[in-house]
């Protein structure tokens, strides 16, 4: 134990471990063993914050699927196909069905999320480096704003296109009543496999079922909610001058941006999950043009904003979690990393 006088204090600790790592040359940075740390660094961070988010917001996150897709099949707490229920309606109906009913489809959540936010995250961390998207051999387009809202519509198809089956694996589980039986990873999978019957390569097609829609409300959401996310943290960081921005300020920051996006772009994902969720005839099966008629003749346009309540109470938390926990796992991986190579 140091005597008081000599004792160093949080301020004076933190700058002389953000010192070490700018004593590096750049070219150590960039290369080698420190390129593929980076590289690793937001994979895991990734990952992880997108598990943490989930996981704290799953029974908010499955109230908002049966919300969703309870205007054309039975759910939890209903007692006939007709009957509709409120966010509050549905979340006592879930308490009673048992509190861990409320995690259903967790696991297959966490093994979609964990993925998909790790690749969401490192492609955006990665075409924001490069800029290859605006400065490139066909176009040279400058404004940092062009840039990142770019970034974040590639970012949001690349992904969806890899993990499109799984979010369809998910939706039938956490759909699924209770009374129906269980159902796991596997059957789900089999389930959907042999829902239509096509030649064996085409069987793949099964799992993207409302993919289109899915697919084009997903690119200006993940532009608004990345695009915004990395503006307004840079901007905070430069106006207040320091490195590493607060819970709070991350927080805001993720859940203001998510909220915008997905206020533009819901009714694209309420026409998507239904379509995911559709369990009947195929004869019987709508398209995305079909879902989107019926529900403006049978609904209005309130009926493309079903479930939105529930699903802004799970995206508030969900979002600010993430983006909170994805800075601040950077952030002690610095801190190890330089005490490491100190």
């Amino acid at each position: 134990m140091l005597p008081k006088s000599k004792r160093v204090s949080k301020e004076d600790k933190s700058a002389y471990v953000d010192g070490i790592i700018d004593q590096i040359p750049e070219t150590q940075k960039h290369g080698g063993g420190w390129y593929w740390s980076g590289v690793l660094k937001q994979i895991l961070c990734g990952g992880v914050a997108g598990v943490v988010s989930r996981t704290c917001t799953a029974p908010i996150d499955r109230a908002k699927v049966l919300l969703q897709v309870q205007g054309q099949q039975q759910v939890v707490g209903c007692t006939g196909s007709g009957q509709s229920l409120n966010a509050r309606q549905m979340v006592t109906a879930m308490w009673r069905e048992g509190i861990f009913t409320m995690w259903k489809g967790n696991l297959v959540n966490c093994l979609k999320i964990f993925p998909e936010n790790a690749i969401r995250l490192f492609i955006f961390e990665r075409l924001n480096e490069s800029q290859c998207l605006t400065r490139n051999r066909m176009w040279n387009i400058r404004g940092n704003t062009v840039n990142k809202f770019a970034n974040g519509a590639v970012t949001g198809m690349i992904v969806q296109t890899i993990m499109y089956p799984v979010e369809i694996i998910k939706t039938r589980i956490m759909t699924l009543p209770s009374g129906s039986g269980k159902m796991g990873v596997g059957d789900a999978f089999i389930k959907i496999w042999n829902e239509k019957e096509n030649a064996r390569p085409l069987k793949i097609l099964n799992f993207y079922k409302g993919f289109l829609p899915a697919v084009v409300g997903v690119m200006p959401f993940a532009a608004i909610e990345l695009g915004c996310s990395r503006l307004a943290t840079d901007a905070y960081k430069d106006h207040f001058g320091i490195k590493h921005p607060g819970w709070s300020a991350l927080l805001g920051i993720g859940t203001v941006s998510t909220f915008t996006a997905m206020g533009c772009t819901y009714p694209f994902r309420l026409i998507t999950c239904r379509m995911q969720a559709y369990t009947g005839p195929e004869k019987d099966r709508l398209s995305g043009s079909g879902h989107f008629n019926k529900i403006r003749k049978t609904e209005g346009l309130k009926g493309f904003y079903r479930g939105f309540a529930a699903n802004s109470c799970k995206a508030v938390p969900s979002s600010a979690l993430a983006w909170g926990v994805y800075h601040k796992a950077q952030r002690y991986w610095d801190i190890g990393e330089r005490y490491l190579y100190s």
